[in-house]
């Protein structure tokens, strides 16, 4: 929404970053003799690089580190393929897919939340806000999303005294703010 009296409106929920989500199938990792942590557990030692040894190069020692070719798992399909032992693969175990996250990830008491902020440059706080409350009432939000708001008239004292609130809208449960 566009608000006379208001600058700088910013959101950490602009923006994604793309992610690959593996769904566990529990009655096929059981059946293979596997869960979910041991999922887990070898997907990270397959993308995470470890050192393998030391060696003297010229009188200079050079680490050895042995990892995946980041290539070689960027799509679903790559990562779905890994073998997991005993002919499994994590695709027969598992349902990889592309999807995205957030680029940040900030938490309000302990809830995962988005934020959005903005300055009030009208020296009317009291219109601003309403005007803004309107807006925020008339949000039909998902179930499990709450909205917060959080001033600081410390901000608002170092520039129009007591004349008002910034606000800071914190929608809690930030997953069902995602789209599917």
């Amino acid at each position: 929404a566009d608000f006379d009296g208001i600058e700088g409106i910013e959101s950490n929920l602009l923006g994604e970053r793309p992610e690959i989500v593996i769904e566990v199938d529990n009655a096929a990792a059981t059946s293979a003799g596997l869960n979910a942590a041991t999922l887990a557990g070898a997907v990270r030692a397959y993308l995470t690089p470890i050192p393998a040894t030391d060696i003297v190069i010229d009188d200079a020692t050079v680490s050895v580190i042995v990892g995946t070719d980041p290539a070689a798992i960027a799509t679903p399909e790559a990562l779905a393929a890994l073998p997991l032992g005993l002919g499994v693969a994590l695709g027969d175990v598992a349902e990889v897919s592309q999807g995205s996250s957030p680029i940040a990830v900030t938490h309000f008491d302990g809830n995962r939340s988005a934020e959005v902020s903005a300055a009030i440059t009208d020296p009317n706080f009291g219109a601003v806000n309403m005007e803004v409350q309107t807006m925020l009432d008339g949000l039909e939000l998902p179930a499990g999303v709450d909205e917060v708001e959080v001033s600081d008239r410390g901000m608002v004292g170092d520039r129009y005294g007591d004349a008002g609130d910034v606000t800071l809208i914190q929608a809690e449960a930030l997953e069902g703010l995602r789209a599917d």
